[in-house]
């Protein structure tokens, strides 16, 4: 106990924040000591407890909505949105609509047991740090509704136990990389209202347990690739306000959609064939021109 309060003393002052940029940076090759004892490494939870507070620090900590323990000595699963297993090590952070601010800082990448990054409804500013790819058991990306802006980092397709990525409602540009193809867990994939433009991976059709591509309000443009058909789970496809052109492959015929929008682009509708519209019919919700 008196060591975490050392800690946390230390890397509230300023010199003391200066020296957690780069110790964090150079755990993940030679360890880093405590800074009241120079002989000792820092154990694993005293590593997660240096990161959180450089979070707090980068991310507007003393004006979140809730911040209860946040550098304080008390245990990391007391402190406000956190979640840790049973060696204290951090595994969740669900910090939605707490007034979050600034960049998502790299030092995340730190958090080795980290599950789920939650941090929907803020006004967070800035890329999304590649640093993230390293965290091999991360399940959960849920960045919706802030500032984001930038790339998205085709370190990401390192996360193999990634289920849910969620970009909803950001300033992100540029494509989708392919690679997410190989992503063997990825169960949704949503980016609705960005700035993400070219054309929507063919490799997607890859992804074995794929149910849905939410993708509405962007500028992908060109055709709907065939290989979604591939898809054998596909459940909801979001396709509309962007600039896609050609008809809805017939690959997608038989898959078990509940929902499918396509209307708002460049000229893609859905062929008139028999096969398509009993097909279009069966589905709950649809909504998107006919050729």
């Amino acid at each position: 106990m008196r060591d975490r309060r050392r800690l946390v003393r230390f890397v509230s002052r300023g010199r003391g924040r200066r020296r957690v940029g780069w110790c964090l940076a150079l755990m993940a090759f030679t360890g880093c000591s405590d800074p009241a004892r120079p002989d000792r490494a820092l154990s694993g939870e005293a590593i997660d407890r240096t990161t959180l507070v450089a979070m707090y620090d980068a991310m507007g900590g003393p004006n979140w909505t809730a911040n209860d323990n946040w550098l304080s000595d008390r245990p990391l699963g007391e402190w406000n949105g956190i979640r840790t297993n049973a060696e204290g090590r951090v595994t969740a952070i669900r910090l939605e609509e707490n007034g979050l601010s600034g960049s998502i800082p790299g030092e995340l990448s730190q958090l080795r047991n980290l599950e789920e990054l939650r941090l929907d409804g803020n006004d967070i500013t800035g890329p999304i740090p590649p640093e993230l790819g390293v965290l091999s058991d991360l399940n959960t990306v849920s960045v919706a509704d802030n500032r984001i802006n930038g790339s998205i980092p085709t370190q990401l397709v390192r996360l193999g136990q990634l289920v849910v990525l969620d970009l909803d409602e950001n300033q992100l540009g540029g494509g989708i990389p392919p690679q997410f193809g190989d992503l063997p867990n990825l169960l949704t994939l949503s980016a609705r209202n960005n700035n993400l433009a070219g054309e929507i991976p063919a490799r997607l059709g890859q992804t074995p347990r794929l149910r849905r591509i939410l993708l509405s309000g962007n500028r992908f443009s060109g055709p709907v690739p065939a290989e979604l058909g591939g898809l054998a789970g596909l459940e909801e496809l979001h396709l509309d306000h962007n600039q896609l052109t050609g008809e809805l492959p017939g690959t997608l015929i038989g898959l078990p959609m509940n929902h499918l929008t396509w209307h708002q682009n460049d000229g893609l509708c859905a062929p008139a064939g028999a096969a398509m519209v009993e097909w279009l019919a069966s589905i709950d919700f649809t909504e998107g021109p006919r050729c």
